[in-house]
């Protein structure tokens, strides 16, 4: 809970309070030691690493996690095959990379689909590859039932509307008019990841967006940057 909040609110706003003895919350150390104590533990709050900027100390839960637990493995993909090499992290940036009509797009589908079947995890898609969005939904519906998107093979109506409510629930898609540039695209996702908690965002295609690169800066100096930033 307090890593959800720092990441929805922000780092700079927030300070790590660290209670009295077998206390493990503010009530229980202002009536076991008063209220001097407790303005004390306030005054005292450790702050939390501003992004870029890391110490030992910052990271000592962290560290003390993997001395203990090693390091583990991430969420499960959920193609049993692709485990065994891969799994999901946070705080990550996938690339896809592939040929032209070599179906880039259809595997991104299966990949963000099949963690909404082993976990909640909450998607957004920026899909220009795939409009209308009401197109997209249909073929995002066959990748989680198998089944063809028509009525009589295999699906039906009570299907249709539970998949529905699923979508809506666990997937929105992301539409911009005008311009579509990269510092437009991460304002949209930062509020559905404030809002919503927003765990997977794709961006489809990365040659669909609106390059301004600087004057005498090389493609490969614009794609660094514009990765970094991502």
């Amino acid at each position: 809970m307090r890593e959800e909040l720092v990441n929805r609110l922000g780092p700079e706003r927030w300070g790590i309070v660290n209670y009295g003895r077998e206390c493990k919350d503010a009530n229980e150390d202002l009536v076991k030691y008063g209220a001097e104590s407790f303005r004390i533990a306030i005054e005292q709050a450790e702050e939390i690493y501003l992004e870029g900027i890391f110490t030992a100390a910052g990271l000592h839960r962290e560290l003390r996690t993997l001395y203990d637990n090693s390091f583990s493995p991430g969420a499960d993909t959920g193609w049993e095959e692709m485990d065994k090499f891969c799994s999901y992290g946070r705080c990550r940036l996938l690339i896809v990379t592939g040929t032209f009509g070599s179906r880039k797009s259809e595997w991104i589908d299966g990949a963000c689909v099949m963690p909404l079947l082993v976990a909640s995890v909450e998607n957004r898609f920026f899909s220009l590859e795939n409009v209308p969005i009401v197109y997209h939904l249909c073929k995002l519906i066959e990748k989680l039932t198998g089944h063809r998107f028509k009525n009589g093979y295999g699906m039906s109506d009570s299907l249709l509307a539970l998949l529905e409510q699923f979508l809506t629930n666990n997937v929105s898609h992301i539409s911009l008019k005008g311009s579509i540039t990269r510092d437009r695209m991460l304002a949209k996702t930062r509020k559905l990841v404030v809002c919503r908690g927003c765990r997977i965002v794709v961006l489809d295609s990365l040659n669909r967006f609106d390059h301004t690169p600087q004057l005498g800066q090389t493609k490969t100096q614009y794609l660094s940057n514009l990765l970094d930033k991502f």
